[in-house]
């Protein structure tokens, strides 16, 4: 339900809102955030594509210009505000979910 309500919105903020990006430093960030998953997956740790490509899109945007300034500090704190807000709200909704199915199975 997150993706299709607010997918576009995600997309657009980690393509756009934490820094400018070429087209070189769009496919470093995409590769890096490949490789990582993969060899996280290899290794059998579970990660985020999300969270992985906001980390490389940053790290990009400090290789470039060698400064934090580089990147957009109050978008990288709402990021980091809505994961903190996902993880319990995800619980709550899988609570719901469960009681939900659990009395019906009765």
């Amino acid at each position: 339900m997150g993706l299709v309500a607010f997918g576009w919105r995600v997309i657009q903020t980690v393509g756009k809102g934490i820094t400018r990006l070429t087209i070189v430093s769009g496919f470093a960030a995409q590769f890096s955030t490949a490789m990582t998953v993969l060899c996280a997956s290899a290794i059998r740790v579970p990660v985020s594509t999300t969270h992985t490509l906001v980390g490389a899109i940053t790290g990009v945007a400090i290789a470039r210009l060698g400064t934090r300034d580089a990147v957009d500090v109050a978008m990288l704190r709402k990021i980091g505000l809505s994961w903190l807000i996902t993880v319990p709200a995800a619980a709550s909704v899988s609570i719901i979910c469960y009681s939900m199915l659990r009395s019906t199975a009765r």
